[in-house]
């Protein structure tokens, strides 16, 4: 039963809530990419809420969840009941027809950067295959974000979480509580490729929809600039860095495709508004989007003023509110109180001053910039790369879909992170699909000269009259692609497959049962639950120093813990079996063991430890580079200030 545990908690993270929400709403009638995106968006902040909630009662427990599920489960029926006379056609004709049409309306530069942006998927779908049964090992993943998630799956709110706010840790312990375990992490690690995919997907959709090559080489950039700054393990791992951009960038999504209508539409601000919301509630830096959107939205509703009474843009204003108190000050008001209250820290000072130890605003630049220079090691090659990204950058101030977005957007964010934030280049991560956007767009000024040297040659005339037009709005997108005799070629076998397969209509029922076996196969072949257990808890054991788990283990292996271990070696809580011996400094009472990093340790305390050593009130069980394991003899105090 494990395996169908872990399906059901994948897909309540990913797809379920959302698909409720979405059709129940009425919020787009087709599936398409726009709508598993959006109901992806949707089942993480239903999610998130479902938990803030029950943990506020306290009620965050297993039989609420599995109320939850069977409600879910009911609707779902409800949904497809047979009387709804509602099946999954899988048109192979239609698909044919569709795939051919594409090759021979669109322009062969058109379509090789749909192929491109393919390609870029498919690395990404890569990482995560390589890495598909990973736990989280970086730091920020296991010492912060997943440390959250343990604490909302006991049914708490994360301590010392300052003002990070809980989107994506508060699924994590969703999906924990659905399994039954939180060591069983891999479900939750692989639903973060899912956000830089998602991002991609925006950009081919907006090609696709837009008939417009630029938004499909944004889509090369953006995977570019992602795969040079960050490792293939980053961009599966537990940091929320990427999932902020994927939502900034959705909620910019919904009002761009938008942009060429006169109207106000209110049912895409009022989108627009909830995923600029989701981004704020995943962290700090969607704050930003949030306000860039408001904005926005104020603007267009101020400019379309004519067509609304003064009690619908109340409506609209009450509805706005609503939705960004239930969000975000649902979140963020719970730790203004707590930290008004003593019980927690702002850290606000700590992230935008201490860190960048005395450096200048000037300084704070430079060293956010020679960090990305020296991403991967690279301390020289990408120089002339970044500098072409900063000229394309505000080149992209020239082209009429980029310029607002770079001027209000791109650059006062650079400008906001290069003052406060540019201790870790990671913090630049929300602004990336944008800087790709932006530099794409920026792109056609060069493409306009290029385009103007050409006609004036005869080679040039003829490279033109095969794509007229590189933005791709007009003339490029519909001229007959030279792929087109290749796809003639293969008519005979393509209408060979229609008579083949013409179309399948799938009922619910069907479809469940095919899901059912396929379960059942994988639950007593690749996926045996023992395995699954066994395989996580290897893996945990190796996280942090695997050199210093493994001496401790083989000594509390051999000898046994018989009381509670001090320790501010910051993985040694989340080790198991191991970690629930873990005290912290405030509750130190019955330890038997003590932990100690002496590289960090000040000279005071060294001496006390000395001391103690040299009367054999401690004894020192082994060491291993800066650490060195000690039993307290009768139960003395513990030394402080480690």
């Amino acid at each position: 039963m494990l395996f169908v545990f872990i399906i059901i908690a994948f897909f309540q993270m990913t797809l379920i809530p959302g698909f409720l929400v979405a059709t129940h709403l009425r919020i787009i009638p087709t599936f398409s990419i726009q709508f598993f995106l959006y109901i992806f968006a949707f089942s993480l902040i239903f999610n998130s809420l479902f938990v803030f909630t029950l943990t506020l009662f306290h009620l965050f427990v297993p039989i609420a969840v599995y109320i939850l599920l069977l409600i879910e489960a009911i609707l779902l029926i409800y949904y497809f009941y047979p009387s709804q006379k509602r099946k999954i056609t899988l048109d192979f004709s239609s698909l044919f027809q569709s795939v051919r049409t594409f090759f021979k309306t669109n322009s062969w530069l058109y379509i090789l950067l749909f192929i491109a942006t393919l390609v870029c998927c498919l690395v990404f779908i890569k990482y995560a295959i390589t890495r598909f049964k990973e736990v989280f090992y970086l730091n920020d993943a296991v010492l912060s974000w997943n440390r959250f998630a343990l604490d909302w799956y006991h049914n708490r709110f994360p301590t010392e979480a300052w003002f990070y706010p809980q989107i994506i840790s508060s699924n994590w312990a969703l999906a924990y509580n659905i399994m039954g375990s939180p060591q069983i992490q891999f479900v939750a690690r692989n639903i973060m490729i899912f956000f830089s995919l998602g991002t991609l997907a925006l950009f081919i959709d907006l090609g696709l929809r837009k008939k417009n090559s630029f938004y499909f080489i944004a889509a090369i950039f953006y995977s570019i600039i992602m795969n040079y700054l960050f490792l293939p393990d980053f961009l599966t791992e537990g940091y929320v860095d990427i999932p902020v951009s994927f939502f900034g960038f959705l909620a910019f999504y919904v009002m761009h495709i938008r942009e060429e209508i006169s109207s106000f539409d209110i049912r895409a601000s009022l989108l627009s508004i909830t995923f600029a919301s989701a981004a704020a509630a995943t962290k700090q830096a969607g704050l930003y989007i949030l306000i860039f959107v408001l904005v926005w939205n104020v603007f267009l509703l101020t400019k379309n003023k004519a067509q609304f009474t003064r009690k619908s843009i109340l409506k609209i204003a009450i509805a706005i509110f609503l939705i960004i108190s239930t969000i975000v000050f649902s979140w963020y008001g719970n730790r203004i109180i707590n930290i008004a209250q003593g019980h927690e820290k702002a850290g606000i000072k700590i992230v935008t001053q201490d860190v960048h130890k005395n450096r200048t605003m000037i300084e704070r630049f430079q060293y956010g910039f020679q960090r990305i220079l020296d991403a991967k090691g690279k301390k020289s090659s990408p120089v002339s790369s970044l500098y072409v990204t900063g000229i394309l950058l505000l080149l992209g101030l020239f082209h009429k879909s980029s310029r607002n977005l770079t001027l209000f957007l791109v650059i006062p964010f650079i400008i906001l992170w290069g003052f406060f934030f540019s201790y870790d280049y990671r913090n630049l991560t929300l602004a990336i699909p944008f800087i790709a956007f932006s530099s794409a767009f920026g792109l056609a000024f060069p493409v306009r000269l290029i385009n103007t040297v050409l006609q004036k040659t005869a080679f040039g005339k003829k490279f033109l009259e095969l794509n007229k037009s590189f933005d791709g709005v007009k003339g490029a997108v519909f001229q007959k692609s030279p792929l087109e005799n290749s796809i003639k070629s293969q008519t005979s076998t393509i209408n060979s497959s229609r008579k083949l397969f013409s179309s399948i209509n799938l009922s619910i029922p069907i479809i469940f049962l095919l899901f059912l076996i396929s379960i059942i196969v994988l639950n007593f072949t690749l996926f045996k639950p023992p395995a699954i257990i066994d395989n996580q808890v290897t893996q945990l054991k190796k996280i942090g120093n695997e050199g210093l788990n493994i001496q401790l283990y083989s000594y509390f292996d051999s000898h046994g813990i018989d009381g509670k271990v001090f320790s501010k070696y910051p993985f040694f809580r989340f080790l198991p079996h191991l970690g629930e011996y873990w005290v912290s400094e405030r509750d130190s009472n019955g330890v038997e063991y003590f932990l100690e990093d002496y590289s960090v340790t000040n000279k005071e305390i060294l001496k006390a430890i000395k001391e103690k050593l040299k009367t054999r009130e401690y004894q020192v069980i082994f060491r291993l580079n800066q650490y060195r394991l000690i039993k307290l003899n009768n139960q003395v105090s513990v030394p402080q200030g480690n």
